[in-house]
């Protein structure tokens, strides 16, 4: 009897044995692919990120994309070239604008969660006005509530000042010349 309780007990020892050795496989294994998982997982987002900065930087006007706490979360090389080597990213408005006027929009925005369009007259001294003269801005301002009950500002600017300054050659010109026309030699 005695061999045989000591034979049970070898076989359930060597089965122990093999079953701590396969659960250190196992977790071992799950260890790995969780990690693989990971990777992937944020191999993927980085792949994200990167398409989305690639479709930014296709448009031609400066986009900012702004948190609900007044934030920029992203923009485009439009942007950045407005600003030159300032770092833009998770700065207030109030420090990048620099401007009443839009802030004051981009506020409205974010408070009612309405898109807005307007166009704006920006000072000389704002950073929207490179060559210290003023300049005028077409804004699109669209709220998206993305995966979350808080809202990001979408921000499209389209520098129109040259059609601006078009605008009023060409009207100077009609009034000179309906002046002129009207007056006797």
């Amino acid at each position: 009897m005695t061999y045989l309780a000591f034979g049970i007990a070898l076989i359930l020892a060597i089965a122990l044995l093999r079953a701590r050795s396969k659960y250190r496989e196992d977790v071992q294994y799950w260890q790995t692919r969780g990690k693989d998982l990971d990777d992937q997982a944020k191999k993927a987002a980085k792949n994200h990120r990167r398409e989305i900065r690639r479709l930014l930087d296709a448009l031609p006007d400066p986009f900012f994309s702004i948190s609900h706490d007044r934030k920029i979360i992203r923009h485009n090389n439009p942007a950045a070239e407005i600003f030159k080597d300032r770092d833009l990213e998770n700065r207030s408005i109030q420090q990048v604008f620099l401007d009443s006027a839009l802030i004051t929009l981009v506020d409205k925005a974010i408070a009612t969660g309405v898109p807005l369009s307007q166009t704006l007259q920006l000072s000389s001294n704002s950073p929207f006005s490179p060559s210290g003269k003023t300049s005028h801005w077409a804004i699109e301002i669209n709220p998206v509530s993305l995966l979350s009950d808080q809202i990001e500002i979408q921000l499209l600017m389209r520098d129109l000042t040259a059609s601006v300054i078009a605008d009023q050659v060409r009207q100077d010109f009609v009034a000179n010349a309906s002046h002129e026309l009207r007056t006797p030699l």
